[in-house]
C-alpha cells in the first residue's frame, strides 16, 4: 500500500513537472510577469548585489531613486548582470530618480543587480532606498487588412502594442521600400506589381531601444484584373444588337 502511495505521488509530481515545464521554458513575451525589488544601501559600503529572477527577454525596467540624505548627491552605477558572464547596462544615478527604459535579456534565468559607487566628494554616508520594477512587454504585432490583394489596391498595415512607450514607428513593404521612422501607427500601401511581399514593422521605444521585426507573413498580390474598355463595350453591345435583329428578321421571314 505504501509503495503505490509513494508511486502515484512520484507520478503526480512528475505530470505536474511536465504540464508546467513548457510555460517555464518558453520565451513568449505574450503573459504578463512583473517583479518588484526593493534595495536599500549606503554609499559607504562597496557594490550593493541583489539577485533577480527575469522570465521573460524583452523586459521594461523602471527605476526609482531616493536619498535618504538630503545632501547626499554620490553618483551610483548601475547595470544587471548574468551568471554567464553577460551584463545588461542600465543606467547612470544622474538619470534617476525616475527612468524607465527597455532592454533585452540575453537569456531567461538568474541575474544579479549590481549598484556601485562612483564619486561622492564629501557627501558622508549617502544612504539611499532604490525601487526596481520589471515587468515584460507584449511584442508589437503587425495586422494587414487582407493578405490577398489584387495590383493597385491599396492595403494597410498596422502596428497594434499595449505597450504605452512607443515613440516611432518603422515599416517596412518588402518590395524594397519603406516608411523610415514614422510617428503613426498604420499606413496604406499600394503594390502595383504582383508577386508574393513580406511586409513587416517594428517600433522605437521611448528610450531609444528598438524592438525586432514582426511580420504576418506573405501577402499575395495577384494580376490586376483589367476591365474591358469603353470599345470593347460598345463592340459587344453592338453584336447582340445585330443578333437580335437577325432572330427578329429570321423570325417575321418565317411568319410570312
Amino acid at each position: 500500500m505504501k509503495r503505490a502511495l509513494s508511486l502515484a505521488i512520484i507520478l503526480f509530481i512528475i505530470l505536474q513537472t511536465v504540464l508546467l515545464l513548457p510555460s517555464a521554458c518558453s520565451d513568449s513575451n505574450e503573459t504578463e510577469w512583473e517583479e518588484h525589488i526593493t534595495i536599500e544601501g549606503s554609499f559607504s559600503t562597496d557594490n550593493v548585489r541583489n539577485h533577480i529572477q527575469v522570465n521573460r527577454t524583452v523586459v521594461e525596467i523602471i527605476i526609482d531613486l531616493n536619498w535618504v540624505s538630503e545632501e547626499a548627491s554620490p553618483d551610483l552605477d548601475l547595470w544587471i548582470e548574468g551568471t554567464d558572464g553577460n551584463f545588461v547596462d542600465t543606467a547612470y544615478s544622474t538619470q534617476i530618480p525616475e527612468v524607465m527604459m527597455v532592454r533585452e535579456f540575453p537569456n531567461r534565468g538568474r541575474w544579479t543587480v549590481v549598484i556601485t559607487q562612483k564619486s561622492c566628494g564629501s557627501c558622508g554616508s549617502g544612504n539611499y532606498i532604490m525601487n526596481i520594477t520589471l515587468r515584460n512587454i507584449v511584442l508589437p504585432e503587425l495586422q494587414l487588412t487582407s493578405t490577398e490583394v489584387n495590383a493597385k489596391d491599396e492595403v494597410n498595415l498596422k502596428i497594434n502594442s499595449t505597450y504605452e512607450n512607443i515613440s516611432w514607428y518603422f515599416f517596412d513593404f518588402g518590395d524594397e521600400t519603406e516608411t523610415g521612422w514614422i510617428t503613426r501607427t498604420s499606413i496604406s500601401k499600394i503594390y502595383n506589381t504582383s508577386g508574393e511581399y513580406t511586409p513587416k514593422a517594428k517600433v522605437r521605444y521611448s528610450d531609444g531601444t528598438e524592438s525586432d521585426w514582426v511580420d504576418k507573413g506573405l501577402l499575395e498580390v495577384k494580376s490586376e484584373e483589367e476591365e474591358p474598355c469603353l470599345l470593347m463595350w460598345v463592340i459587344i453591345w453592338t453584336g447582340l444588337f445585330s443578333l437580335i435583329i437577325f432572330v427578329i428578321s429570321i423570325w417575321y421571314d418565317r411568319k410570312e
